[in-house]
């Protein structure tokens, strides 16, 4: 049988049957808290901010003692994601992180037999809940030093 749009019966139903399916679905997902794609609320894929925010930043030691920041940011396409790097450098063996920080290094210009030491700095700053407020540096600490033979 057929109704008044000649679509027939079997396929309106099959259609209500997924629409309330993937609406019960979405229902239950929100309702247990669960983050399954496509019925998520994309918490995988963005940051809750709290009132600290932490960064890691590199800076190369040469010869004479001076410290410069490397910007990572700046860093070729082939580095980019190196801040996700940073925080876990220091759980490698020595080997590995000699050459994280050379390539780092020699990716930003820097001339290796000129480096004495190179840093991983973890930062921390208070997060300002006015967006013309200047960030407040709460925290710099030095969390790993490789040293350069």
């Amino acid at each position: 049988m057929r109704d008044l749009d000649g679509a027939p019966d079997d396929n309106r139903r099959l259609g209500r049957i997924v629409a309330t399916s993937l609406l019960g679905l979405l229902v239950f997902c929100f309702a247990t808290g669960n983050e399954w794609w496509p019925f998520s609320s994309f918490a995988l894929f963005s940051e809750v901010r709290g009132p600290e925010q932490t960064s890691w930043s590199l800076y190369v030691v040469d010869s004479d003692g001076e410290a410069s920041a490397v910007v990572l940011d700046s860093l070729p396409e082939s580095h980019w994601g190196s801040h996700h790097v940073l925080p876990t450098l220091a759980n490698a063996s020595h080997h590995e992180q000699v050459a994280a920080a050379s390539a780092w290094v020699e990716a930003a210009g820097y001339d290796l037999d000129t480096v004495e030491q190179v840093r991983v700095v973890r930062n921390v700053s208070a997060v300002p809940t006015d967006l013309q407020a200047p960030v407040e540096q709460i925290s710099q600490t030095v969390t790993l030093e490789i040293d350069f033979p």
